[in-house]
């Protein structure tokens, strides 16, 4: 005959539940366990863990062992009067435990709610008005009415001293309390200061050296999925140099999908330096790994631009300003599987060109990398403001396509079109706009002729 524990003593002595208990206390176990020692013993055909598991396994888990009835334990095989008793005692014994504990939160918390509304009373009572300055709704103002205590603040009973929406500021505040006659009014204002928004459309910086890029891309033709940065401007006039911008690091991926579905045009993806070490290269493995046919344009512009100039990865600074190992882009994205990658200088325009109608023509993933500073972050990069030689201008209006804030019409006309002027407050002498222009008249200061 097959002894009652032989299923339990076949375990190590540290794994037997009541062994287990000694070792790691009750919490230690599972329900399984602490049901095998309710049980007790087995029988000659199960061990108590096995009788238990039947138990569990019968009754849905320990949410429906709760609710089992006495006629179903006896019924299981092996189980018996004695058996299911045990079960029962246990679980009653655990529900009045559960319920005196509840009962003797509740005794404790109204305890201490009589106890806060004694020192509310004995506050209100000893000052000579109460005003209830709260955010949002006016949750404690109401706690507070509803024990009969007369308080100010947002409702109606209480003054409405303070608006229901909105952040307070200093401002907001006095006038409340102004209201309230706690403070003197202030005289008014014979007519409030609005500021005026800056009349300017949403740009790329003067000298940004993302701008030749996105010229570059806009002559292509290309399908382009775009990311998260300040590049992302790049989709608006005039560079109109995206298709599609759906959250951070989705470039890649997004692209991928289009050459994956059929786009008949070219399909690239832009994406910062930032953006990629943060989102990027998870996608760009996976276009690599499915053979995807897309070119993407890496902005290493040195830092995290739209954010406020952090350092990152990348840069080979901490963002203490320490010094830090920097990571390689060009020999990361030959390690994930690349086989095609240029790294261009983003100021060099024809050479822009030129990289980019190689990459498109390459077969696979290609990458091209830009490698020029922001000219805002962490320092402002400033050379010599260009001039533009008015008499050789002919209005041809090439830069303007650049979309530079520097460059402004001027009041000078040919046939009928306004020429260009550059603002010297503005432009860092990128030489982008002398490289586009078709007259050859925007020159360095000492190379203007008169």
């Amino acid at each position: 005959m097959k002894h009652p524990e032989d299923g339990v003593k076949r375990l190590s002595p540290d794994d037997r539940p009541r062994e287990k208990l000694g070792r790691v206390g009750a919490s230690g176990l599972g329900d399984n366990e602490l049901l095998a020692i309710v049980i007790g013993a087995g029988t000659p055909e199960a061990s108590a863990l096995a009788l238990a598991n039947t138990v569990l396994s019968t009754a849905g888990g320990l949410h429906g062992l709760l609710r089992v009835g006495r006629e179903e334990l006896v019924n299981l095989r092996g189980f018996g009067q004695a058996r299911a008793a045990q079960v029962l005692a246990a679980i009653e014994l655990g529900r009045r435990g559960f319920t005196v504990a509840i009962n003797y939160r509740s005794s404790e918390a109204a305890a201490a709610d009589a106890v806060a509304a004694d020192l509310l009373r004995g506050f209100c009572a000893s000052v000579q008005r109460v005003i209830v300055v709260e955010e949002l709704e006016p949750l404690i103002e109401r706690e507070l009415q509803s024990l009969g205590l007369a308080v100010a603040g947002k409702t109606a009973a209480g003054g409405a001293l303070f608006p229901r929406t909105g952040e307070f500021s200093p401002e907001v505040v006095r006038a409340g309390f102004e209201k309230a006659g706690v403070v003197p009014a202030r005289a008014p204002r014979a007519a409030p200061w609005i500021p005026q928004p800056v009349v300017r459309p949403p740009v790329l910086c003067a000298g940004c050296p993302h701008t030749s890029m996105f010229m570059a891309v806009r002559a292509t033709g290309a399908r382009v999925a775009g990311d998260i940065g300040c590049y992302t401007l790049g989709a608006l006039d005039p560079l109109r140099g995206l298709d599609t911008s759906v959250a951070m690091g989705c470039s890649i991926g997004v692209a991928a999908g289009m050459a994956r579905a059929g786009e008949s045009r070219p399909v690239l993806a832009t994406i910062g330096d930032s953006t990629f070490l943060h989102a990027g290269l998870p996608a760009l493995i996976d276009a690599v790994y499915n053979g995807a046919d897309i070119t993407v344009l890496l902005l290493d512009n040195h830092t995290t631009a739209m954010t406020g100039g952090q350092d990152h990865a990348g840069t080979g600074r901490t963002l203490r300003g320490e010094p830090a190992p920097r990571v390689d882009f060009e020999a990361l994205v030959r390690a994930a599987g690349v086989t095609w990658v240029r790294k261009v200088d983003s100021y060099d325009l024809a050479v822009v060109h030129q990289t980019l109608r190689e990459a498109i023509a390459h077969r696979g993933v290609s990458v091209v990398i830009s490698d020029r500073p922001c000219v805002i972050d962490p320092v402002r990069i400033k050379g010599p403001a260009l001039q533009v030689v008015e008499p050789q201008c002919n209005a041809c209006q090439s830069c303007m396509n650049l979309g530079c804030p520097a460059l402004t019409w001027s009041e000078a006309t040919f046939e009928g079109r306004h020429k260009v002027k550059i603002d010297a407050s503005l432009c860092i002498g990128c030489s982008l706009c002398a490289q586009v222009c078709t007259a050859d008249c925007i020159r360095a200061p000492e190379a203007t002729l008169q």
